[in-house]
């Protein structure tokens, strides 16, 4: 049931409202998520994209989260919060 309903949402008239920076991570065996979520981030967010996509990682990036996205996306909030302030 959960899949049946991820595949009908979408960021189509949602991204664009986004004006801040995105810092984005995306799973690339992803089955739950859209698959065309990514690049609509991409392309029609209203801010700075920041889309980092780890081939090996499914929904949710679990895999990786404490050891590698936590701290990238700590390093990117210093830094990007460093240049908007």
């Amino acid at each position: 049931m959960t899949r049946a309903i991820a595949t009908k949402m979408t960021l189509y008239g949602i991204a664009d409202k986004v004006r801040s920076p995105l810092l984005a991570f995306h799973g690339g065996k992803d089955t739950v998520s859209h698959p065309d979520s990514p690049g609509i981030l991409q392309k029609y967010a209203g801010g700075p994209v920041d889309l980092r996509v780890l081939p090996d990682e499914k929904h949710g990036c679990l895999g990786k989260m404490r050891r590698e996205i936590l701290p990238k996306a700590a390093e990117w909030s210093r830094e990007t919060i460093a240049h908007t302030v």
